[in-house]
Parts: C-alpha cells; structure tokens; sequence
C-alpha cells in the first residue's frame, strides 16, 4: 500500500524533535544522573521511572506513544532515546514502506536545524556536536532520535570498530 494511505493516521513529530535536538545542544550538560532529571524538565519531559541502569521517560511528542528512556551507568547518563514516530504493525511497516519515508523526513529536517551530518549509514544518521552526539536512526517499524555523551558514544564506536577488526581477522580462508 503507498505511503499517503496511513499519512492520515500514523503520526510524526520531527518539528518537536528538532526542538530536542536543539536543546540537547545548547544544554549545559556535565553527563552525571543529575543531568537526566534537569534535561527533561527542560524539554517538559517526565522521567516516571528510574532503575539502576536505566530510566523511562514520558515526552510531550505528538504521536501515539510519546516516550523514550535513558542508559544509565553508576555515575553517569550515557545516551538518551525518544520515539519521533508512531510504530506501525509488522505488515504495515514492510507494505508501506513508511519507516523509510519517515526517516528522509526527519533526517531532512534535523540537518536543517545541525547542519551537514558527521555520519551517514542507511539506516542513521549523526551529528557528533561538541557536548553531545545526536543520531537519527529508522527502526524497521519506525524513527527514533538517539543523544549521547560523546565520551560514551566515542567509547562504543571502539568497540564496534574492534568487532569489525576481530571479525576480519578471524574471517575463514576462501577455498579455491
């Protein structure tokens, strides 16, 4: 089914995303727990519960579950995630091809807003900022906007980028 069939019905909110986003950059962010408590408050966000790991967070997004949550270590916020997107249904999302359209919509309307991104993939895009690192990423049932420290952001990309190396190297020899 073409997208304009569930345009009416399944919702975004890259206009209040965007505004998120802008916020997280002008934040004056220290990236202890503290700052997840004072982050929502600024964006009119509830924080409804905190465990030792993690946090769930209310936002006001206009969509049909407007929420997100937060990473947590001892001392520290490691990355916060919002929904920007209504999540469609399995056979919703692979027919209609909407988790895609959306994704150009909000990757379109966030580099507005932070300019060129840093990283491109097909499936995310990113902005390292100088106290923040914003991603965009299309889930295969919808978008969601991920912001992180970008001392933890910097320490997942180490790892991701020695899952690469190791997986290289122990790459079987090609018979011939």
């Amino acid at each position: 089914m073409p997208p304009s069939q569930y345009d009416s019905t399944m919702r975004t909110d890259f206009d209040r995303a965007a505004e998120i986003v802008c916020l997280a950059a002008e934040f004056d962010w220290t990236w202890s727990r503290d700052d997840l408590d004072r982050f929502c408050a600024a964006a009119g966000w509830t924080v409804t519960e905190h465990r030792e790991r993690g946090a769930s967070i209310t936002t006001d997004l206009n969509i049909a579950r407007p929420g997100g949550s937060a990473d947590l270590d001892t001392n520290s916020v490691q990355a916060i995630d919002f929904d920007v997107t209504d999540r469609l249904g399995t056979q919703e999302a692979e027919s209609s091809g909407l988790p895609e359209v959306w994704f150009n919509g909000l990757s379109h309307r966030l580099s507005t807003e932070l300019g060129l991104p840093t990283r491109r993939g097909e499936d995310r895009m990113r902005w390292d900022l100088s106290t923040v690192v914003v991603t965009a990423y299309r889930g295969k049932r919808d978008c969601f906007v991920n912001i992180a420290s970008p001392q933890y952001r910097a320490e997942e990309d180490q790892i991701d980028e020695y899952q690469i190396d190791e997986y290289i190297v122990n790459w079987p020899d090609e018979e011939v």
